[in-house]
């Protein structure tokens, strides 16, 4: 098993652009090797005989069914926009 030490936290925070002062190095090293203690007994785990999950809870289409239509509703949409010009909105000019 890995153990993190101070030089390796001092490694990491440097790699997250994150300050940890030093009197704190060697609770961040503990805390770290005891998320990795715990890393190791799921590793250790058999779960040869468990179906591979790609997500937790059953994934279901909520969208309906896309349906072809020949509906034209350009002058509704176009009905509350402040200024419109040949069947477009006008908007300000944002690039000259």
């Amino acid at each position: 098993m890995t153990v993190v030490d101070v030089k390796t936290v001092r490694k990491i925070a440097d790699m997250a652009a994150v300050f940890i002062e030093e009197k704190d190095l060697e609770a961040y090293a503990a805390q770290l090797n005891t998320i990795m203690e715990h890393m190791g007994k799921i590793m250790d785990l058999d779960t040869g005989d468990q179906e591979p999950m790609e997500h937790i809870l059953p994934v279901k289409n909520v969208f309906r069914d896309d349906e072809v239509t020949n509906k034209n509703i350009k002058d509704e949409l176009l009905k509350n926009a402040s200024v419109k010009e040949d069947g477009y909105f006008k908007v300000p000019t944002v690039v000259e």
